[in-house]
């Protein structure tokens, strides 16, 4: 039977890939709205997509209990706590300085410290007794099981 906790980490990963989702709408109407578009704005829609194809995919394998996903999600979370440090330090450069950089600005890179407190949940709850458990037993007999 799976843990409750596994259940919570899967729903709380749905919402930071919704999360994601609404950051991914956000930037298509910027784009479809405003006239010039820049290259790097076509890369972090593409980076969004592969963010919310792995916010899905880790709580797909979660949910199925493989032993492998809370390293994997302890690699990616590391990985994302790099990127939302930057996004922080943009953030408070950015408000003390005097230019008005618009609400647009601050609601997406709010979206994105939500996406990271999403994350550290996940993370927590993979990691609680019952879910480590859970995880460890789905291993197959015929694997080999390493120590």
């Amino acid at each position: 039977m799976r843990p409750s906790s596994i259940t919570l980490a899967f729903g709380v990963m749905l919402v930071a890939a919704g999360l994601a989702a609404f950051s991914f709408f956000l930037k298509f109407v910027d784009l479809y709205i405003s006239a010039p578009v820049q290259g790097f704005e076509f890369v972090g829609m593409a980076f969004l997509l592969f963010e919310i194809g792995l916010w899905c995919l880790i709580a797909a394998h979660t949910r199925q209990g493989r032993p492998y996903v809370r390293i994997a999600a302890r690699i990616l979370f590391g990985l994302f706590t790099v990127w939302t440090v930057l996004v922080v330090i943009t953030i408070v450069s950015k408000a003390v300085s005097k230019y008005d950089y618009g609400t647009k600005f601050y609601i997406d890179h709010s979206i994105t410290v939500l996406i990271w407190v999403c994350g550290l949940i996940a993370l927590i709850l993979m990691w609680k007794r019952d879910s480590r458990a859970f995880l460890t037993a789905s291993i197959a007999p015929d694997e080999p099981r390493t120590s």
